[in-house]
């Protein structure tokens, strides 16, 4: 899986797109970006009520159980759920039942050794955009 992504939507595209319910104004920290990266700030859209809403979040998983100490002596965060281990590995079982959102996008980067120590980005970005990421999240 993708270490960054790319979110070029506008507002008004994201509304229409997703039929957004909430909030009924942009969020002042909702811009485009070419290249997120683990623990940016980016919309994620999730159910509320009736509707669906646009909230802005961190990107990577901290679990719930982690304790607040564990935390401080060592970050931890995960940015990418495995499909065969999602619903039952211990940092995602709970957020994969009771917390799921999508991610919209409009691209991803994949990596590439060109040598010992490097790596070359490749841009992907699929005929059908925008489109959106599959995530949980949590609280």
């Amino acid at each position: 899986m993708c270490g960054r992504y790319t979110h070029k939507l506008t507002w008004a595209e994201i509304v229409r797109l997703y039929r957004l319910t909430l909030p009924e104004e942009p969020p002042e920290r909702l811009k485009p970006s070419y290249n997120v990266a683990p623990t940016d700030v980016m919309p994620i859209i999730r159910p509320a009520g009736n509707g669906r809403e646009l909230v802005m979040a961190g990107w990577g998983l901290v679990p719930f159980w982690l304790k607040p100490e564990e935390l401080r002596k060592r970050p931890y965060a995960t940015i990418n759920a495995r499909s065969d281990r999602i619903q039952t590995a211990p940092t995602y079982r709970e957020p994969f039942k009771k917390h799921r959102c999508i991610v919209p996008t409009s691209g991803w980067y994949e990596w590439q050794k060109t040598g010992a120590k490097t790596k070359r980005p490749f841009h992907f970005q699929p005929k059908a955009t925008p489109f959106a990421f599959g995530g949980v999240y949590d609280v």
